[in-house]
């Protein structure tokens, strides 16, 4: 679970690269936004030292290895940034995860999907459906909801199995971003996310990452009962009938 690979990435075949772990969905925004600061070129060099032609980032229902998440962070590090190795974690190169999370939920990441998600009606209907989409994107981690009330709630986010799962720093960071910026969808500010626990703190690494998010309802949700979101939502926005918002996670 640590930051730090556990395998050969430098080693990796085209099998492996593709291995699908992580929907090719969490990666573009990423990528998106590294185009717009450094320009195609270079961001497209960054992806076939990482092991793929640009190309094939244009199929969102893609899927690739955590093994290639890994070496397009070292790479981007490395050809963009100058980096031989992997910043502290207190290091602000960090919060390109964050940023990239937060832009996967504006207008121009989401196109015609924003109008779609918007049919939540509201931030806490399409963050009670998260937990779905995480699983769904990244086979290997599990998500659930640990508490909700309007306007606030907490998540934990676990390995299936902890023995074999690793990811680096940058998914967790990415994450953040994520939850920060789900109200944008409605034009409302910035989500506030309290990250308690972590799975890659190097001097006390927990068995989860839980992020405590606090965010602003509409004022057409602000005043429904937690009975009402607690009683019927589940029936709508769940892991074999909900819309997958995969698509727009980090």
């Amino acid at each position: 679970m640590s930051q730090n690979c556990p395998h050969n990435a430098a080693g990796l075949t085209g099998a492996d690269i593709r291995r699908p772990e992580i929907s090719m969905r969490f990666i573009l925004p990423l990528i998106n936004l590294l185009r717009r600061k450094h320009g195609n070129e270079k961001v497209d060099a960054v992806v076939r030292e990482a092991g793929l032609m640009p190309s094939e980032l244009n199929n969102p229902d893609g899927w690739v290895s955590m093994g290639f998440s890994s070496r397009l962070r070292d790479e981007i590090f490395r050809q963009l940034y100058g980096l031989e190795k992997q910043p502290p974690r207190d290091d602000p190169m960090w919060q390109l995860w964050r940023q990239a999370g937060r832009e996967g939920f504006k207008r121009e990441s989401m196109g015609n999907l924003i109008f779609l998600i918007r049919t939540f009606g509201s931030p806490g209907p399409l963050y009670r459906s998260m937990p779905c989409s995480i699983r769904r994107g990244s086979v290997g981690l599990e998500a659930e909801v640990l508490s909700y009330m309007p306007g606030r709630v907490i998540f934990s986010v676990t390995p299936r199995n902890p023995e074999t799962y690793w990811e680096g720093h940058e998914r967790c960071v990415g994450r953040i971003g994520c939850f920060e910026g789900i109200p944008q969808v409605w034009g409302l500010p910035l989500a506030k996310v309290q990250h308690s626990h972590c799975m890659h703190d190097p001097d006390n690494p927990a068995r989860e990452c839980r992020y405590i998010v606090t965010f602003v309802e509409r004022p057409v949700f602000r005043f429904l009962s937690s009975f009402f979101i607690i009683a019927f939502l589940p029936a709508f926005y769940n892991c074999g009938k909900g819309v997958s918002l995969s698509a727009t996670i980090i």
